[in-house]
């Protein structure tokens, strides 16, 4: 139960972090005509840090940062955008880059199947909690241990219908 917090952090943290760079990718594809940041930059996915922002600096200077885009401020902002994803968020971003199913189709397609995936996970559990606890109540509310009979104690008698419900699953599961 200590870990639950930490896992929702885990389960809320991730999606927004892979949203925002899903958000970012669809934004370079509408108004550019490169795939990956890696190509605006005209590097492979392997290179450092260090030399992305060299080339962000060099393409800064230029009048037109990134060909295609008319205003210098939209190229800019993208730039920008492009240097920040690469320098911060480099590890999510190469994990959608190697994992291209979850931005195809949108954000819905990436939320659907995680969260589909964490509710299935999360309502098994607890269909396996309540039939468990609920067979251990019944036999427990059909076989009740004898109180020691003093002054003033009663005797724990089970309800019927739940000593019906117990024997008719009983029943069940002899057929």
């Amino acid at each position: 139960m200590k870990y639950l917090p930490i896992f929702v952090a885990f389960v809320v943290a991730i999606p927004e972090d892979l949203n925002s760079i899903i958000m970012a990718i669809n934004r370079l594809h509408k108004n550019t005509k490169y795939s990956t940041y890696y190509e605006v930059f005209g590097v492979s996915e392997n290179a450092s840090i260090a030399s992305i922002k060299k080339l962000y600096q060099k393409m800064m200077k230029h009048p037109s940062p990134i060909p295609g885009i008319e205003k210098r401020e939209d190229a800019v902002a993208l730039l920008t955008e492009a240097y920040n994803i690469l320098k911060n968020k480099k590890s999510a971003y190469d994990f959608v880059l190697a994992n291209s199913y979850i931005y195809i189709g949108g954000k819905n397609n990436f939320k659907n199947n995680l969260y589909v995936i964490l509710m299935s996970i999360s309502v098994g559990l607890l269909a396996i909690d309540l039939i468990y606890f609920g067979v251990k109540y019944l036999v427990f509310m059909a076989n009740p241990k004898k109180a020691s009979k003093k002054k003033g104690n009663k005797e724990s008698v089970p309800s019927m219908m739940i000593v019906s419900i117990l024997r008719l699953i009983k029943s069940l599961i002899k057929k």
